[in-house]
């Protein structure tokens, strides 16, 4: 999602910031200084922002009981929403997105290994030197797949 990204329904809103749309109307948008909806609609960023700094404001304040616990929950709502504002100011990529690129990248790579291998083996007809070619290439793609599957 783009940063200038702008949703038109209480829906849409909601299915991005992930919470009830009830919840959405009596928590966040008959709040004064909530951000007005333009005729473009809302723009996601802005509402995203918003809700992260008015959720670290109530964090700081939280006291009580259960304060700990409140503090934690906010906590991670923040970090939930800065993540999705990096993502808008595509300073972070979503992992569907990542994985993707990497599934594209890993094949590239075993591309090449394969033209490697085949190099080699039109090359020369020095066996041992076409079996050290083959195991070099499988371990060097078994060190990817460990590395990928590490993160």
């Amino acid at each position: 999602m783009p940063n200038g990204t702008y949703v038109k329904t209480d829906r849409e809103m909601c299915e991005i910031l992930d919470i009830a749309t009830s919840g959405f109307v009596q928590n966040w948008k008959r709040r004064a200084d909530f951000p007005q909806k333009t005729a473009k609609g809302w723009n996601v960023l802005q509402v995203q922002e918003y809700i992260k700094n008015a959720k670290e404001q109530q964090r700081a304040t939280t006291a009580g009981s259960n304060a700990d616990l409140v503090r934690e929950k906010l906590r991670l709502e923040c970090m939930k929403l800065q993540t999705n504002i990096a993502i808008l100011r595509r300073e972070a990529i979503p992992i569907s997105e990542h994985n993707a690129e990497l599934a594209e990248y890993a094949s590239m790579v075993n591309g090449v290994f394969d033209q490697w291998v085949d190099r080699v083996m039109a090359s020369t007809r020095d066996k041992k030197l076409i079996k050290a070619a083959q195991d070099l290439a499988t371990r060097a793609r078994k060190r990817l797949e460990r590395a990928i599957e590490k993160g």
